[in-house]
């Protein structure tokens, strides 16, 4: 029997006999376990993880679960030596999660658990392992090593799932929200659950233990050798159980302006030009968990107004301003959207040589809605695509001209405009996209088929310049155009973070020198 016993402990772990010069994040890294996990299985040894002397025997967890052989043929290690150095920020982390080489019900069960807001606070310390992390914009790195001084301790929000016979867990660092996942076999983590009925019977007997709990917390928030920090770490507390109860309801926007124009393409009009400019803002009080993805809606608004000139000698102008709302769903790769706007469309005409003039007035109908897909940032080649429409309704208007000042009787023209469009980013390296779009109409006042296919240029995702051929069935009035166009809600966005970082730094600088004198 003592041979069976022996057998089956030497199966489940490995011994290492310390030497001089050793510490066990060096013992920890040898055998790719992190230094805590090593820690805990020698507790019996070692009282201070700071303090190992040679010549005692440790107990290497894990050897058995065929993670050493997995890890050792792994790339070369990344080792994370500074939180602060690539910080992935707000990015979507959708993407990230989407990014990371999990089984898909894993992603799945991931992104619902952080909508969901259920968290637990994390410390990351020193040799701790991470499977992936996300960094930079979108740059995923592999086999990851906590390398920052020891003692440290980052604060992070740890989400959990369990899948199969393994439970996966999701990091997101408060300091630089470089999302990263490890996993462990289901049957390691089953002797920490147990460990709530000792945590919550101590708790009572005596007094103290509530406001110790904060203590990791604490040190997680701010380096272990900074001081004042127990303040800091009860007005930490709270704001958790905020989040939980309201971190479905976060506010967000999304605004685009845009600006064109336009000139004849042929003999016959070649002094015809026209111009435009305008933009739309949508506003999402509150989002919702739905299936596989986020739904989010609120009111929504468009304005556009342009002005132009035929042959020079007539010359026009006019805007359409709409109200209405957006509904918006949202998966890790997919994006659907439909607006339902009502207003008005106002337009004005009159002759440069002769004495005409007219007005005319409509109230518009305009629904507009797209599909989009994505393929990930890594994808060079055709890494997006989207398919839309827009429906432009107008009720009979009323049309007022005059010629030489003396009213004529000339019939208002019908507004309405359909339309399709399909648009792809076939291209991407750096900053740079380069995106193709064709769009189908049918406008209603000449009864005309329009074509326009686009090419153009994106810069950082945000700004986007495009040039036309508008081809016009039944007349000899096709056009050039050049177009920009605008991603205004996020160019703020990514100015709001690099102006609050700036400040943190500035105000880091300022504490340094304090400190200094």
């Amino acid at each position: 029997m003592a041979v069976f016993v022996l057998a089956a402990a030497t199966a489940q772990a490995e011994t290492y006999q310390v030497v001089k010069g050793d510490c066990l994040s060096k013992i920890a890294q040898k055998f790719h376990v992190s230094w805590t996990k090593l820690f805990k299985a020698n507790k019996t040894i070692i009282s201070n993880p700071d303090l190992i002397f040679p010549n005692q025997v440790l107990r290497v967890p894990e050897k058995g679960s065929g993670r050493v052989t997995a890890l050792s043929n792994k790339a070369k290690p990344f080792f994370w030596k500074n939180p602060n150095a690539n910080s992935f920020g707000r990015r979507d982390f959708i993407k990230a999660i989407n990014m990371f080489n999990l089984p898909q019900e894993v992603k799945t069960l991931l992104i619902a658990e952080v909508n969901s807001g259920r968290f637990e606070w994390h410390q990351i310390r020193f040799g701790d392992y991470f499977e992936q992390m996300a960094s930079d914009n979108y740059r995923i790195v592999k086999n990851v090593y906590a390398q920052w001084k020891p003692g440290r301790l980052l604060a992070a929000k740890k989400y959990s799932v369990k899948y199969k016979d393994k439970v996966y867990y999701l990091a997101d660092p408060l300091i630089c929200h470089n999302w990263a996942w490890w996993s462990e076999i289901e049957k390691a983590v089953k002797p920490p659950a147990e460990k709530p009925p000792e945590v919550v019977a101590v708790p009572p007997p005596p007094p103290p233990p509530p406001p110790e709990q904060p203590k990791p917390l604490m040190m997680m928030l701010i380096p272990a050798e900074e001081e004042e920090a127990p303040a800091v770490a009860v007005q930490q507390v709270t704001p958790a159980k905020t989040i939980r109860k309201f971190g479905k309801c976060r506010p967000d926007w999304e605004a685009w302006a845009y600006s064109g124009v336009h000139v004849g393409a042929q003999s016959q009009n070649r002094k015809n030009w026209d111009m435009y400019y305008g933009g739309n803002i949508s506003f999402f009080p509150c989002k919702t968990r739905l299936g596989k993805g986020i739904f989010r809606a609120g009111p929504s608004a468009q304005f556009v107004g342009w002005e132009g000139r035929v042959e020079d000698k007539i010359s026009y102008r006019g805007d359409m301003a709409l109200f209405g709302g957006e509904a918006q769903y949202i998966t890790g790769k997919t994006k659907d959207y439909l607006k339902v706007l009502y207003g008005t469309k106002m337009g004005d005409v009159w002759g440069k040589d002769f004495p005409y003039e007219s007005s005319e007035k409509n109230r518009m109908y305009a629904v507009e809605g797209a599909h989009q897909w994505w393929y990930g940032r890594k994808r060079k080649w055709f890494r997006e695509f989207e398919v839309g429409f827009r429906l432009e309704l107008a009720e009979p208007g009323k049309k007022h001209s005059s010629f030489a000042g003396v009213p004529i009787d000339d019939p208002a023209q019908d507004q309405s405009f359909y339309s399709i469009r399909g648009k792809t980013e076939y291209y991407a390296k750096g900053p740079v996209t380069l995106t193709a779009e064709n769009s189908w109409g049918y406008r209603g006042f000449d009864q005309s088929i329009v074509m326009e296919p686009r090419a153009g240029v994106k810069l950082y995702d945000t700004i986007e310049f495009d040039v036309s051929y508008s081809w016009i069935e039944h007349s000899q009035n096709d056009m050039v155009g050049a177009h920009i166009i605008l991603n205004a809600s996020k160019l703020t966005k990514i100015l709001i973070k690099k102006f609050k970082a700036k400040a943190k730094k500035a105000e880091k600088t300022t504490e340094k020198q304090e400190v200094v004198k």
